[in-house]
């Protein structure tokens, strides 16, 4: 058992290229918040794990993804950050600004610059994009609570 360990970390250390402590990387591997191989905030490629975070230039998937900023793709049970651009997958997702497609059971943005929103419940403060669902809220949308869509008033006019 020890050997197969030992060669999966030997593994993941090459993929690294032993730079453990750059400032951005190709791959990430998170356990928690900080404790990723390697131990750095920015990702250009990919960042897999148990709870990811950082900023994030391609692809993010976790269990829970705390990525503060994406561009590309966060794909996690639970997902929740600052800005994001691109696709956020999720059973519940909580975005800041989302810019793109952000699909669960539970949709959260405060801004959501463009795109849509599929979910059981959506909801956005500020909304430049359309919501599908059954219950979708938009404090700037045609009507503030509305089943199956909902889109911008500025849309109307």
């Amino acid at each position: 058992m020890f050997k197969y360990y030992f060669l999966f970390v030997a593994f993941i250390l090459l993929c690294f290229q032993l730079n453990l402590y750059s400032e951005t990387t190709s791959f990430k591997f998170c356990f928690w918040p900080n404790a990723g191989i390697p131990l750095t905030e920015e990702v250009d490629g990919g960042c897999i794990g148990f709870i990811t975070y950082g900023k994030v230039e391609g692809i993010d998937i976790g269990i829970v993804s705390l990525t503060k900023d994406v561009t590309g793709g966060k794909i996690a049970l639970i997902t929740n950050g600052k800005t994001a651009k691109g696709i956020e997958l999720g059973i519940a997702n909580f975005q800041r600004e989302m810019s793109g497609f952000q699909a669960g059971i539970y949709n959260r943005s405060t801004s959501f610059r463009s795109g849509a929103q599929l979910g059981i419940v959506n909801k956005s403060n500020n909304s430049g994009g359309m919501q599908f669902g059954i219950i979708n809220i938009m404090k700037n949308g045609f009507t503030r609570i509305f089943p199956l869509f909902n889109f911008p008033s500025k849309w109307l006019f």
